[in-house]
């Protein structure tokens, strides 16, 4: 079902040289967006996708230091493959990504896959999720519709249903939401009408509103892009727009499958144990192995029984780690510190250093 990137190609894929980095710098000095390796667009349903992928990641340093969001892995598969396959998947296959922060790397990691993507490089400056949409109008108007999803975002549930009531209806923008009171109520909505109201910090007297949790997802019309100006940067004046002048701004409501924002540490290693609990549903690596019994995933190439020192919730990607301490609740990447001098407990090991996280 997904197609696997493995650890090796893909630490290679995110090193720049060779042709790769002569095709980087040479799109970099273009002023405008989009990077085009000759390889045509696919086409699936008549509704186009574009992830947001430019962003620095700065809940995610020191990781973000050496890598742009897009390509920290999951399950051995950059966040950008997971997004990318999340829509081809449900029928999108005419997609565009914006990139801004170390865009050599991203511009590596598509002449690298074998993914077919159009790159929109925001430079100098980044534009924000207004700004990359206006940036982008020409690619985003080839079709009737087109989502936007966060790179950061991991989900596994078919939005195709969603894709076509959204276009069925008279809406030109539509939210959607996580319906079960997942987290905070990041939106307010009318539940009669499912109409936006604005987030939960903008609307002070909810009244008989109802709250849901964006999921960094947005369908839209193409007439929305009529709506955006050169300089808009965040995306919620826009939407603020759209209802000034009676354009209908709805919420969609998801009440089934997964969903999760990895853009901090602790949500990054959550989806990994996710996957160890079986529930998220990711495709292992030939190199990996999941042990349930020991709630913990492994270097196919180990013997078991392990040693008493992997607690729970252990990821462990490099077969050289050999630790001397406990480990519990702790993902390490490939090419990381092989013995580290102390206890590991909820944190990331990376080749850039130990990051700590709260229980």
């Amino acid at each position: 079902m997904f197609k696997y990137t493995s650890g090796q190609d893909y630490y290679d894929t995110i090193r720049v040289g060779g042709d790769a980095g002569g095709a980087a710098e040479e799109t970099i000095g273009k002023s405008l967006s989009c990077f085009d390796d000759n390889r045509p667009l696919s086409r699936g349903t008549a509704v186009r996708g574009f992830i947001l992928a430019a962003g620095f990641g700065t809940r995610l340093r020191p990781i973000t230091d050496h890598l742009p969001k897009a390509l920290i892995p999951l399950a051995g598969k950059p966040l950008l493959g997971h997004s990318l396959d999340f829509l081809t998947e449900c029928g999108v296959t005419a997609i565009g990504v914006n990139t801004h922060y170390l865009p050599e790397r991203v511009i590596a990691y598509r002449t690298a896959t074998s993914a077919s993507f159009a790159l929109f490089n925001e430079a100098p400056n980044i534009r924000g999720t207004g700004g990359a949409l206006h940036f982008a109008r020409e690619f985003l108007h080839g079709d009737n519709s087109f989502i936007v999803i966060n790179v950061d975002i991991i989900a596994r549930f078919d939005i195709r249903e969603q894709i076509q009531r959204f276009e069925a209806s008279g809406e030109c923008c539509r939210l959607l939401a996580w319906k079960n009171g997942f987290g905070n109520g990041t939106i307010v909505y009318d539940p009669g009408n499912r109409r936006y109201m604005g987030t939960a910090n903008e609307v002070g007297d909810r009244g008989c509103f109802a709250t849901a949790d964006f999921i960094g997802m947005v369908l839209y019309k193409k007439e929305f892009l009529a709506l955006l100006k050169a300089d808009d940067f965040s995306i919620l004046p826009v939407w603020r727009r759209a209802i000034g002048e009676g354009i209908p701004v709805s919420v969609g409501l998801i009440d089934s499958g997964y969903w999760c924002d990895v853009g901090n540490p602790k949500a990054l290693a959550q989806a990994h144990f996710d996957i160890i609990d079986a529930r998220l549903d990711i495709a292992l690596p030939p190199s990996l192995r999941i042990d349930r019994g020991r709630k913990g995933c492994f270097p196919a190439e180990w013997r078991m029984p392990l040693n008493n020192r992997f607690g729970k919730y252990c990821w462990i990607e490099d077969a050289a780690f050999v630790p001397s301490y406990s480990v519990e609740r702790t993902v390490v990447f490939r090419d990381s510190m092989k013995c580290p001098p102390h206890p590991l407990r909820n944190a990331l090991l990376t080749p850039w250093g130990e990051t700590a996280f709260d229980e």
